[in-house]
């Protein structure tokens, strides 16, 4: 039996990875290291990880009956189980897993308490590896002063986040969405001439 199942988040060896020779999208880190820990946790032995597509879609089957399939799956889609992973990912360095779990506290998902100070805490650690999420994210509470951060247009735009929004797609995805959602000053409309003037010179 086989299915295909989406993510519900926005993030290797040992499973199919569809991306060739490219490195995995963060998607696929994702659906690749949540689905070895799921595996573990329930047991679902029989549960195989087929292929992981570039924008979060999995493909699995099960040898035998669809319970492991069932279990595995509300693992998969288990905020706590992720909070888990983030944690273990995060202590080995891992930048991905350093901007989830920053995420994680901005909203309190997982059973954690909102904390904004944590979560720019965790998105400043991820901004070391180079994460691209963790530099947007973190761009974002210097535009809007939260956490513990002063509000600081010229600093959210400027600087390493500047320097790696011009190299990072998906960086430049992020804050340029929520640049997009927030024109309503003269510094944040010349963010945003910047930000357009930095994708044309990296494509």
């Amino acid at each position: 039996m086989r299915w295909a199942s989406r993510l519900l988040i926005v993030a290797l060896a040992g499973a199919t990875c569809a991306c060739g020779s490219m490195r995995p999208t963060r998607q696929q880190e994702w659906v690749l290291t949540k689905f070895r820990q799921c595996q573990s946790e329930t047991n679902a032995i029989n549960v195989n990880l087929d292929r992981g597509l570039p924008d979060g879609t999995y493909y699995t089957s099960v040898a035998q009956t669809q319970t492991d399939y069932n279990r595995l799956v509300a693992c998969m889609k288990d905020d706590e189980a992720s909070l888990r992973m983030y944690r273990r990912e995060a202590a080995a360095g891992t930048g991905w897993a350093m901007a989830s779990l920053g995420a994680f506290y901005e909203t309190g998902r997982g059973g954690l308490e909102k904390d904004e100070t944590e979560a720019v805490a965790w998105y400043r650690r991820g901004v070391e590896t180079g994460d691209g999420l963790a530099m947007a994210n973190l761009g974002n509470f210097y535009m809007t002063g939260r956490g513990g951060v002063q509000r600081d247009d010229a600093e959210a735009a400027r600087g390493v986040f500047l320097a790696e929004l011009g190299r990072r797609d998906e960086a430049r995805t992020h804050f340029g969405r929520a640049l997009g959602l927030a024109r309503t000053t003269p510094e944040r409309r010349l963010m945003a001439q910047r930000l357009a003037a930095l994708s044309s010179e990296s494509r």
